[in-house]
C-alpha cells in the first residue's frame, strides 16, 4: 500500500464516521466528565462490548475539531504496520491537527507505540471492544497518562432520550410512559443498533462477541464446547456460579473452565461481580454472573421480570462505579443483591408493587448485612412501591426501579 491508496482509505473511513450525523446520537450519560482530558497530550481508552457506540461517543467528543481517524478493523488495512507513512497521511488530509481517533488498534501489531508516540502532542482516543487493550507495552509506556471509561449499551436515560421520551419525574404522564418503556427496555435492551434497526440484529451482535473478541482472540479450538459453555453463562444471569459444578456440567477441566470465564469477562460480554468481604482473599472463588444487556439474556434464554431487574441494576451500579467496588453479600442464612462500597449502601431487588408483597426475608437479610458491614444505608428496589420503612430501628428506602435508574 502506498500513501495515496492509504489516504483513500482513511478518507473513506472518516466520510463514514462523518455520515453518522445523519442517523439519530444520544449524547451519553457519562459517569464522569472526560472534557478535560482531552484539552491536552492525554490518552483516553472508550472501552466496552462491541457495538455499545464507543465510535460514535469518540466522534461526538471530538467534533468540531481537526482531527485525523483510522479505523484498524478495516480489511484494507490488514498486517498494516508503517506508521510512519500513516502519521504523514494524517498531516498531508488534515494539516496541523490537534486531536486523534483509532478504532480497535489490536488489529495490528505495534499500535502501541505508534499511540505513545502521538500522544506527546496529540490528544488521543482508542477505542476497543477488549480489557486487555491497555496491557502491555502501551500499559507501561503510558503509566499515569491514560484515563479509561468503560461504555456500555444504553442506559434506561438514554435508552429514553433515543426514544424521545420527555422524563418529569412529577408528571403522571411522563412517569406513565417512563414505566411502560421500562417493560420494553427489559425486553430489548439498549443497544444502539437493536434500537435503530430491530432487535434481528441481536443475534448477530452476541455471535460477534463470542467470535471475533473470544474465539478468535483466544485461539480457543474447541468452538462447539465454547459456545455451549457461553450460551451457559447467558442463562445463568443473576445466579452464583461455581467453576467445579460448571466444569463437572460442560464435562471440562477447572483450569479451562477458569480461562474460558477470564475471556468472556475481557469481552465485556459477562460481568462476575465477587462475595463481599472484609478480607480480600475470602471468598476469591464465589462469584455472581450478571449480562451486559438485556436483549442478549432475551435471546439465549426466557423472560424473567425478578432476574432481568437485577441484572439491569447490577449494568447501572457497574457502569456509575466503572466495574469498581460492587459485590454481594451472603451469609450462612441471607443474602443481600449488591454492596456499593462506594456509595456505602446494600440493595436488595425485588417484583413488587405493593407492601404486602415484599418477602420479608429480603428485610431481614438487609438488616443483618447491615450488621456485617456497618453501612446505613439500606434500598430495596421495587417494581412500582416507594415507601420509607422503618425496621429494627434501621431505616429501608423502597424506590421504584424506574426512579431509581434515572435519579442515582
Amino acid at each position: 500500500m502506498n500513501i495515496e491508496e492509504l489516504k483513500r482509505v482513511i478518507r473513506d473511513q472518516r466520510d463514514y464516521l462523518a455520515s453518522l450525523e445523519k442517523q439519530k446520537l444520544v449524547e451519553r450519560d457519562l459517569p464522569f466528565n472526560v472534557k478535560p482530558y482531552l484539552s491536552k497530550p492525554n490518552v483516553l481508552a472508550i472501552l466496552g462490548v462491541r457495538r455499545s457506540g464507543k465510535s460514535t461517543l469518540g466522534y461526538l467528543l471530538i467534533k468540531g475539531r481537526n482531527f485525523a481517524y483510522v479505523d484498524f478493523s478495516d480489511d484494507r488495512l490488514v498486517n498494516f504496520n508503517d506508521f510512519d507513512m500513516l502519521t504523514r497521511a494524517f498531516y498531508e488530509l488534515y494539516g496541523d491537527f490537534t486531536h486523534v481517533l483509532i478504532d480497535e488498534p489490536q488489529y495490528v501489531n505495534g499500535w502501541e507505540l505508534f499511540v505513545n508516540r502521538l500522544r506527546k502532542e496529540k490528544s488521543v482516543i482508542v477505542t476497543g471492544s477488549s480489557s486487555t487493550l491497555l496491557s502491555g507495552e502501551l500499559a507501561t509506556a503510558l503509566t499515569g497518562r491514560h484515563v479509561d471509561l468503560i461504555l456500555f449499551p444504553f442506559s434506561l436515560r438514554e435508552y429514553l432520550a433515543f426514544k424521545g421520551v420527555s422524563v418529569d419525574l412529577y408528571s403522571t404522564r411522563s412517569v406513565s410512559i417512563i414505566k411502560s418503556e421500562l417493560e420494553n427496555y427489559l425486553r430489548d435492551g439498549g443497544f444502539p443498533e437493536a434500537l435503530s434497526l430491530g432487535k434481528r440484529v441481536i443475534p448477530s451482535i452476541y455471535n460477534d462477541v463470542i467470535t471475533k473478541d473470544v474465539i478468535n482472540r483466544y485461539r480457543i479450538r474447541d468452538v462447539a464446547k465454547f459456545k455451549e459453555f457461553a450460551n451457559s453463562m447467558v442463562k445463568y444471569y443473576s445466579t452464583e456460579i461455581s467453576v467445579r459444578k460448571l466444569a463437572n456440567l460442560l464435562k471440562l477441566s477447572t483450569s479451562t473452565v477458569e480461562e474460558w470465564l477470564n475471556a468472556i469477562q475481557e469481552s465485556y460480554l459477562v460481568f462476575f461481580i465477587k462475595r463481599y468481604s472484609r478480607s480480600p482473599k475470602q471468598f476469591n472463588n464465589q462469584r455472581k454472573v450478571y449480562v451486559v444487556d438485556p436483549g442478549i439474556i432475551n435471546y439465549i434464554t426466557s423472560f424473567s421480570y425478578g432476574g432481568l431487574m437485577e441484572d439491569v441494576v447490577a449494568m447501572h451500579l457497574l457502569r456509575r462505579n466503572q466495574l469498581e467496588g460492587v459485590y454481594y453479600l451472603k451469609g450462612e442464612d441471607f443474602e443481600v443483591d449488591f454492596v456499593d462500597e462506594k456509595e456505602k449502601e446494600l440493595i436488595q431487588v425485588s417484583y413488587v408493587s405493593a407492601k404486602d408483597e415484599i418477602n420479608n426475608n429480603e428485610l431481614k437479610s438487609l438488616m443483618m448485612g447491615a450488621d456485617v458491614t456497618g453501612f446505613s444505608k439500606l434500598t430495596l428496589i421495587s417494581w412500582d412501591l416507594e415507601d420509607d420503612l422503618e425496621i429494627e430501628g434501621k431505616k429501608v428506602r423502597v424506590i421504584p426501579m424506574w426512579k431509581y435508574l434515572l435519579t442515582t
